[in-house]
């Protein structure tokens, strides 16, 4: 359980930084900045909440493979 909450505490402070963000340097970047850091940031939120659904399955059945050029075995 240790690797869900700490996949979940990183996703926190990732958001954590977005807010900081946008109510600090960003307020003087201009939009494609803005963007571009914020999806960024929104990339890494996401692989770290994906982290902590895959800690809590420990092994379980997560679905089906995706083979590498995308085909599903």
């Amino acid at each position: 359980m240790f690797e869900v909450e700490k996949s979940i505490a990183e996703a926190q402070e990732k958001f954590n930084e977005m807010v900081r963000y946008v109510r600090g340097e960003g307020e003087s970047d201009d939009a494609y900045r803005a963007e571009v850091r914020l999806f960024r940031n929104v990339l890494a939120l996401g692989r770290c909440l994906l982290a902590a659904w895959f800690a809590g399955r420990r092994g379980g059945d997560v679905g089906e493979a995706v083979g590498s050029l995308g085909v599903r075995s």
